[in-house]
């Protein structure tokens, strides 16, 4: 990924940007999916909700610093190669830490992995047959579906109803996510997890409701800090209720069939979202994202019952 992100800078020719592009996806997947079994395997088992918590506000930190970082380099005359060739150097770090964790107690025992040790087909297909994993699974993928629709056409319904600068929007979003996911760590695991993500998840989608009929800007960047509110309790305990419930051999693969999810709603976003936007309007697109929220928050509140 170093390597990657480095030779963005160099990179001219459009056929030997997709390889590139392919190249450091590849190494991005396959690096992600060891770090997540790494976490995983170390997250205690009463404390999902805190460390889901957690994982979570790390995610959103790059947000947070890298788009006003990068205008900051831009305007001060630095170039685009210069932001990636310090990617790559900020990415050149990892190693030095994965060593640091490598020597720590919780990785101290060095084996090679034996036979047993890996998962078989049929358990595989055995958890694809339990209904409560599907449902949560595909409740992640629904829950980012509609998160990345509002990311990628947020701009354009902002300038639809009069708002051409929707950065705020943003910002005051990963400031709320960030807040009360820090605010409510040691709550995550106090609670019936799949109670709290039902109400959040209908929180959510009365929360898309009102973006969908706003015309005010104060209303406009007001829905943006609401979203923030829900999505940062509802995501991390998505997370912590697919770990909770994977047996301890497959938590490691559940919660990287999550980050597929997640990716599935990025990947599903546009083509979906423009295909609302362009034939019913924006308005209709929050609506609907509001219906999405609303049915897997309903969906929540029947699995509570049984946990």
């Amino acid at each position: 990924m170093a390597a990657s992100l480095s030779a963005y800078a160099f990179v001219q020719d459009v056929w030997l940007l997709a390889v590139l592009r392919g190249f450091h996806g590849l190494a991005f997947v396959i690096g992600l999916t060891a770090l997540i079994s790494l976490t995983v395997s170390v997250v205690p088992p009463l404390k999902s909700g805190q460390a889901f918590g957690a994982i979570t506000v790390a995610n959103l930190f790059p947000y947070a610093i890298m788009p006003p970082a990068v205008e900051y380099v831009l305007a001060k005359g630095g170039t685009q190669g210069a932001v990636f060739m310090g990617t790559g150097i900020v990415m050149a770090a990892a190693p030095p830490f994965l060593w640091l964790v490598s020597r720590m107690e919780a990785f101290s025992v060095q084996e090679r992995p034996k036979e047993e040790d890996v998962l078989s087909r049929r358990e595989v297909l055995d958890n694809f047959k339990s209904p409560v994993m599907l449902f949560l699974l595909a409740m992640s993928g629904a829950a980012y579906l509609c998160f990345a629709m509002v990311f990628y056409f947020l701009k354009s319904y902002g300038g639809a109803i009069g708002i051409q600068q929707v950065g705020h929007f943003f910002t005051l979003t990963i400031i709320f996510m960030i807040g009360v996911r820090v605010a409510a760590f040691s709550f995550f695991d106090r609670w019936n997890k799949a109670w709290v993500c039902g109400v959040g998840l209908i929180y959510v989608g009365l929360c898309f409701y009102l973006l969908g009929t706003v015309r005010s800007p104060w209303l406009f960047f007001g829905s943006g800090a609401l979203l923030g509110l829900g999505w940062g309790i509802t995501m991390p305990l998505i997370g912590a209720l697919i770990f909770d419930a994977s047996p301890p051999r497959l938590r490691s693969f559940n919660t990287n069939m999550m980050i597929e999810m997640i990716d599935g709603g990025y990947f599903l976003a546009p083509t979906m979202g423009a295909a609302i936007a362009s034939s019913l309007g924006y308005s209709a697109l929050l609506y609907f994202e509001a219906g999405v929220s609303v049915l897997f928050g309903i969906g929540a509140l029947r699995l509570a019952r049984k946990i």
